[in-house]
């Protein structure tokens, strides 16, 4: 691709006047044209990049809308999250499909401003426990293959461990990413008091609420005929196993 001078120029006028100046994209086509000759090295793949995408004027009405909801944000991840998703907008790349869906959700949560949840004892060991669990199944590679909900994830146990603060809709996505063990965790079928068995056969007590341990598994306090113990939900029986 032949480029002149006069198109860098011109090109770096329009970043100007579009408000994208002080952008990495438009402080590179600055010094590219203050200098008046051509970028080295990847320098060259990246001006041929912004020359192909042409004006940048498209963009602009997206960057000031960024950039009114990061003003109005009172979320300070939410904030982070706005920022690189400007970056990448003024630097001139196109968001993914998975980028639009998360601007649109910080969109409609900015919008909104709903009030952060108050949750009771039980709802804060959960939270707790779900964090342990997302950080063992990460060393496990568990989230290899699920990246995007890895990443939000991360988002929001990062500010549940900070600041003790969680939303409304950041509380139903954790929960629906850990179905299983919510359910397990909010089951009444094993009551106190209850009679129940392990594998084994041996008949056991239930002494406490489900609970979970320091690897975000669900267990229960049991007693049994020797001594008094914490015993995985998946390994206790309604009913004698056979």
């Amino acid at each position: 691709m032949e480029i002149s001078l006069d198109q860098v120029l011109a090109l770096s006028d329009r970043y100007e006047q579009c408000g994208l100046g002080e952008t990495s994209s438009g402080r590179f086509l600055r010094s590219v044209a203050g200098e008046g000759r051509m970028p080295r090295g990847r320098g060259i793949t990246w001006l041929q990049d912004l020359i192909a995408k042409g004006d940048p004027a498209s963009i602009s009405p997206l960057v000031t809308d960024i950039k009114d909801l990061i003003s109005r944000s009172v979320r300070p991840d939410t904030v982070e999250t706005l920022e690189a998703l400007l970056r990448s907008i003024a630097s001139g790349w196109e968001l993914s499909d998975h980028k639009k869906s998360e601007l649109e959700r910080l969109r409609k949560q900015v919008n909104e401003a709903l009030p952060d949840l108050e949750l009771d004892e039980r709802s804060r060991h959960l939270l707790d426990g779900l964090s342990r669990k997302k950080l063992k199944l990460y060393m496990s590679n568990y989230w290899a293959s699920r990246p995007v909900i890895s990443s939000r994830l991360d988002g929001i146990f990062k500010r549940w461990n900070a600041e003790s603060k969680i939303s409304p809709d950041d509380w139903g996505f954790v929960r629906k990413s850990f179905t299983g063990t919510v359910d397990d965790f909010e089951c009444n079928r094993h009551p106190v008091g209850s009679l129940r068995w392990v594998r084994s056969g041996v008949p056991v007590t239930i002494m406490g609420e489900p609970q979970l341990d320091d690897r975000g598994n669900v267990i229960i306090e049991v007693l049994s005929p020797h001594n008094t113990l914490n015993l995985d939900i998946a390994n206790i029986y309604i009913r004698a196993p056979k």
